[in-house]
């Protein structure tokens, strides 16, 4: 597992020498948050069908109330409900390279994610207007977050603040 949290850090250490300008962008941000979530927790985590995507959503709540100003409750509902049909659109997807019609069915799928994101982000109750947190705000997340890594871990404060300073 620290082999995947090196990678990544390295992995983006080069993403941004590529392009520096991914360092501010948003969609760069939220996905590197949410693949070190996964890296950091996938395997202390049961019932990873609902663990994972509430653990994803609570890494990137910062950044997403500071680009969005909003909190979506639905995001770990709609995970879980459509994260079983991601494998069947990998599958069908390649088989559709050879066999149109299959492909034609991963298309249908990725129709059906998209209905019904649609139809839960239409649920106004759902979301919360928040104002953009400020530096304390995130220098207290990202210390709630050494301390949740460290009690599923068991691993030493200098250790949990080494692999989270390099990444954030």
């Amino acid at each position: 597992r620290s082999d995947y949290t090196v990678n990544l850090v390295i992995a983006g250490i080069l993403i941004c020498v590529a392009n520096p300008y991914y360092v501010t962008d948003a969609g760069f941000q939220l996905s590197f948050t949410a693949t070190l979530a996964i890296v950091m927790f996938s395997e202390y985590l049961k019932a990873k069908i609902i663990t994972v995507p509430l653990t994803v959503s609570l890494f990137m709540l910062p950044l997403t109330i500071y680009y969005f100003n909003l909190v979506s409750l639905e995001t770990v509902l709609v995970n879980i409900i459509v994260l079983p049909l991601v494998p069947l659109i990998i599958l069908f997807g390649y088989i559709g390279c050879f066999i149109p019609f299959v492909g034609a069915m991963a298309c249908n799928i990725a129709e059906v994610i998209v209905w019904i994101a649609k139809l839960f982000a239409s649920v106004d109750f759902l979301h919360i207007a928040l104002p953009s947190p400020g530096f304390i705000d995130f220098v207290i997340w990202f210390l709630i977050m050494c301390a949740v890594y460290m009690a599923f871990t068991k691993r030493k404060l200098a250790e949990v603040l080494l692999v989270l300073f390099m990444v954030f």
